[in-house]
């Protein structure tokens, strides 16, 4: 009874969690006890490959780069451990929507642009030479630091009240920065087609549930669910357009009839390999991308 009132009392003031921001994204992982590996993991983040695996401890050191990790400071375990959890308890105390943010010390929330960064912790980064690792100081303060991420809602109206309304349903997503725009709904019968429609959202909004919602239980004969996901690349300014996607995926997670978890990467739609590329030395991007993506 303890831990299921714990799990309900979670379940209940905390909706969200933050998955991004300028000392790295403290989340899917290739080194020790990673479940799958992907290239997608190596994007800005703190913990080298060969870092020490906690087991079923909890982790130490953090963006400071010293102790261990463990799998249960990742918010993809957490989902599953949520899954797990309501199989014993009944309540899923990790049904989280996504955030991300900047969290910087300089009071400029939202700003995200890598050119002219600015640095996000006073005088540790107030120079260029200091934000490239001047001295014999690398950690997030420095090198690998980066311009954090953004959060994203998708409110009723551009109100304080709709914003909040819209955390508390989950109805939210995260970026490392750009400002791409995704869209996520489940339904029961979902036509395969239904990206091609001009009015796809109008059809998905009407036969489902949006990104952190739960899917009503099925009728009789409904069979399994279907979910579309849609993606729209940041199109940028004039001065600096945006980068088009390469590609969309999905990270499924579930628990078995036994009560194991697993996790699967499933690629929906673009292109299987990144097909662009980025000259080091100017930052300039070339190749194809995609304005959009969808699957269902």
């Amino acid at each position: 009874e303890a831990l299921r009132a714990r799990a309900e009392l979670r379940a209940r003031v905390e909706p969200v969690v933050e998955l991004f921001q300028h000392k790295g994204a403290m989340e899917c992982r290739n080194g020790p006890g990673a479940p799958t590996v992907e290239a997608e993991c190596d994007f800005e983040q703190l913990w080298p490959t060969d870092a020490d695996d906690c087991g079923e401890e909890t982790g130490t050191g953090g963006m400071r780069l010293w102790g261990c990790v463990s799998r249960h400071d990742f918010v993809r375990q957490a989902l599953l451990d949520g899954l797990a959890l309501e199989a014993t308890t009944g309540t899923n105390p990790f049904k989280l929507g996504i955030i991300a943010a900047t969290d910087t010390h300089n009071g400029t929330a939202g700003l995200v642009a890598e050119r002219g960064f600015g640095g996000h912790v006073g005088t540790v980064d107030d120079t260029p030479g200091k934000r490239l690792g001047e001295g014999d100081t690398v950690t997030h303060d420095t090198l690998i630091n980066n311009p954090g991420g953004l959060t994203a809602v998708w409110a009723e109206e551009r109100s304080r009240d709709a914003i909040f309304d819209a955390l508390r349903r989950r109805e939210v997503f995260g970026t490392t920065g750009p400002r791409i725009r995704v869209r996520l709904f489940g339904g029961w019968g979902y036509d395969t087609g239904l990206c091609a429609s001009p009015t796809w959202l109008e059809t998905a909004d009407a036969g489902g549930v949006p990104m952190g919602s739960d899917l009503p239980l099925a009728a009789d004969g409904q069979g399994a669910p279907t979910f579309i996901a849609w993606a729209e690349a940041d199109a940028g300014t004039v001065e600096r357009p945006g980068v088009p996607l390469s590609k969309l995926q999905l990270v499924k997670g579930w628990l078995d009839a036994d009560g194991a978890t697993h996790e699967q990467v499933l690629d929906l739609a673009g292109d299987p390999e990144p097909l662009g590329t980025v000259d080091a030395s100017t930052c300039e991007t070339e190749g194809p991308g995609h304005e959009t993506l969808c699957s269902v």
